[in-house]
């Protein structure tokens, strides 16, 4: 699931950076700020990206670390503003403490998770979040769509049907 050189961002702390390792479930990761902190997979998600990047371009900005601060300030907002951060909303994908759960207690995880990653994608200015739903009886895209109705500062339409499949996930902007 996770490689190394993925962008990636932890669930419940406000830390983001690039996976230098894998082993088995945990992961570490490296911040901006040079700091290197372990995790476990299922604490994470990757942050997608609407460009392609090679391994040329993620040596060339492990290099500019060494640049000024505000160099490197000015080039991670460009970034941010085309990033995408998908959220899978799926119970398995969220904990490993489903069985047992009512569909509430499910579908209550599943949007108290939405609003922290959308919370989350507006204090790092990311520009959009895709919020992978599933298909299913459509009970948890109403709730989303009705949560992001309590933005006044997003819109949402339906992702990449080749993506993401016929009504699988809503893409989020923030305007």
């Amino acid at each position: 699931m996770f490689q190394i050189g993925d962008q990636v961002a932890v669930i419940d702390e406000n830390i983001e950076g690039i996976i230098l390792d894998v082993s088995g479930d945990q992961v570490v990761i490296e911040t901006q700020e040079g700091l290197s902190f372990s995790y476990s997979s299922k604490e994470i998600v990757k942050i997608a990206h609407e460009i392609s990047v090679t391994n040329q371009q993620v040596f060339n900005a492990k290099k500019a670390k060494n640049d000024s601060h505000q160099k490197r300030k000015s080039s991670i907002e460009k970034l941010k503003s085309k990033t995408i951060l998908e959220v899978d909303l799926h119970i398995e994908k969220l904990t490993s403490r489903s069985r047992g759960m009512d569909t509430y207690d499910i579908l209550e995880l599943q949007i108290k998770t939405a609003k922290q990653q959308i919370k989350f994608a507006q204090s790092k200015h990311i520009n959009k979040v895709v919020l992978i739903h599933g298909h299913g009886a459509g009970v948890l895209k109403k709730e989303l769509e009705f949560l992001l109705s309590q933005f006044s500062s997003v819109t949402y339409t339906d992702a990449s049907y080749q993506k993401y499949g016929f009504g699988g996930a809503l893409e989020v902007q923030f305007n």
